[in-house]
């Protein structure tokens, strides 16, 4: 089987998190591998980061016995190289395509115009992904980064008006007829003509899930509190 997972939103040390370092460590012997779909982290400024919690959680996924495969949040975008040279984490693409058990996917983390119909947050969206002003904030000082990176995440709050309402005219025409994703907070399916569209919920006190899909092609909701097919 593969796992799809995201919005886990880290940024405690491992020990004051148990939730996520009991699911990787209790990954069925049959795990192929797992594809974590944006906002790993609660935010992140820099692969030259000193945060503790952070170098800790590295540890935890360098050794991990399968591929981990990573699409960049909104929280997350900015891990880089070393990031991915020091955990192994395997970076891809938003929108990428992958195959398994005969089914096509797309996945995606979920803040793509054409999931999320939120204006004010598209208009800016641009701006936050441009590898030009990526690099100019990266040339900062690390802790100007960390203290303006906390201090945008603390101050940022989510439009009442935001509804997963997908642009059909874009998703009906991909190669693939299922989309995952993630980044709205609660798991869902959506069923329009012959595509499906499966929302990964989050990570936190109320509810830590993940999707599964066997060897079948059977998808799965899983969670620490409650499990359903």
């Amino acid at each position: 089987m593969i796992i799809f997972c995201s919005d886990v939103h880290l940024h405690l040390h491992p020990d004051e998190t148990p939730n996520f370092p009991k699911f990787l460590t209790q990954l069925p012997k049959t795990t192929r591998a797992l594809f974590i779909l944006g906002d790993l982290f609660e935010v992140w400024w820099g692969d030259d980061h000193h945060y503790t919690p952070y170098l800790a959680w590295e540890k935890i996924f360098s050794d991990l016995r399968i591929p981990i495969y990573f699409i960049a949040g909104n929280r997350d975008f900015l891990c880089g190289k070393d990031f991915f040279e020091k955990t192994g984490i395997i970076p891809l693409k938003s929108g990428c395509e992958i195959m398994f058990a005969s089914k096509k996917i797309n996945i995606y983390h979920g803040d793509e115009p054409f999931i999320l119909q939120d204006k004010p947050y598209q208009a800016i969206r641009p701006w936050l992904r441009s590898p030009l002003l990526q690099s100019l904030f990266l040339m900062l000082p690390e802790q100007w980064r960390r203290k303006f990176s906390v201090k945008a995440r603390l101050h940022s709050q989510p439009s009442a008006c935001v509804k997963t309402r997908y642009d059909t005219s874009v998703a009906f025409n991909m190669p693939a007829s299922i989309v995952i994703h993630g980044h709205l907070h609660f798991a869902k399916e959506t069923h329009l003509a012959d595509h499906s569209f499966y929302q990964l919920g989050c990570w936190d006190n109320q509810e830590s899930s993940w999707l599964a899909l066997s060897e079948e092609g059977v998808f799965e909701w899983h969670s620490f509190l409650t499990k359903s097919s």
